[in-house]
């Protein structure tokens, strides 16, 4: 049988031309599909972009765009996939493209791995460097708090993260009360611990709510920063402490829909056994409740 000739000169030019935009349609097609709109650029680099249904600045989701082949994946759920022009199946292809994403995956994991040491190694210096944080800073008296374990760095409170073995980064709070992570912080996981682990453990989002529950209980409180670290907090915390009582106190995100902290916080507490509990809803409180809300209005009891 008669094989078809390959395309030469121009004609392969166009060929090839063809196939890429071909590629880049299915990729564009595959990614709007979870309501991406982007612009695919073919130049077989990895390029991130914020998933739609996550918070800005999450760069989950990646693309990386050949002539001939694509793959794009999810870092969030830890899912990939691979694209081709439409036509025939080529093994070939798909195996290229497999390997291609698991070079990428370990080139990720290395730089990650990189970032959260060097990340680690900093937090701790400046562990054993910065001052005390002063008890009048405008963050600590708004919510009515006392700063314990928190440092300072110029005008920011410091709050050093641990995985339950070392330091492993910091957030910082400004007097406004913006929180911003020290870059290459492995986030997740890692809480800002507070108090000595008695008959329970509270686990709870930020720093200023695990002060007041601290205040307000004596309890043992872990920060887990926002509500999708709470999980992993969590499991975390059960390792270490099989047998103690862990109780997540959410937020009450009512002005949401979904509510996050409510979900998060109840699938945080069934995955150890644990309970979750968190504020009612409050009519002057339109964007949601927190026990540091419940502190300051004298509440928390």
């Amino acid at each position: 049988m008669a094989t078809t000739p390959k395309p030469t000169g121009a004609w392969a030019a166009h060929a090839a031309l063809s196939q890429q935009l071909a590629v880049e349609d299915a990729l564009r097609e595959q990614l709007s599909a979870i309501g991406l709109a982007i612009a695919v650029v073919a130049d077989g680099e990895i390029h991130r972009h914020d998933h739609p249904d996550a918070k800005r600045g999450n760069k989950r989701v990646w693309y990386v765009c050949h002539h001939d082949f694509a793959v794009w994946g999810d870092w969030g759920t830890g899912e990939q996939h691979n694209v081709f022009a439409k036509g025939p199946h080529d093994p070939e292809k798909a195996e290229r493209a497999r390997q291609e994403a698991e070079r990428r995956k370990r080139e990720r994991r290395l730089a990650q791995a990189r970032k959260h040491a060097q990340a680690a190694a900093q937090a701790q210096e400046e562990l054993h460097r910065l001052p005390h944080a002063d008890p009048q800073h405008p963050y600590l008296v708004k919510k009515d708090i006392k700063p314990f374990s928190l440092r300072q760095r110029g005008p920011d409170l410091v709050a050093f993260l641990t995985d339950g073995h070392g330091v492993v980064g910091y957030q910082t709070i400004s007097p406004s009360g913006e929180k911003r992570f020290l870059a290459g912080t492995a986030k997740q996981g890692a809480y800002w611990p507070l108090g000595h682990v008695g008959d329970c453990i509270a686990v709870c989002e930020g720093v200023g709510t695990a002060i007041a529950i601290h205040m307000a209980y004596g309890r043992a409180v872990a920060a887990a920063m926002d509500c999708g670290n709470l999980k992993p907090v969590c499991l975390s915390l059960r390792e270490r402490h099989p047998t103690v009582p862990i109780i997540v106190m959410c937020d009450n995100d009512y002005h949401r829909p979904d509510n996050p902290g409510v979900t998060h916080g109840i699938e945080a507490a069934d995955a150890v056994g644990g309970q979750a509990i968190w504020p009612a809803e409050w009519a002057d409180m339109p964007g949601g409740m927190d026990y540091a809300d419940l502190w300051v209005k004298g509440l928390l009891l």
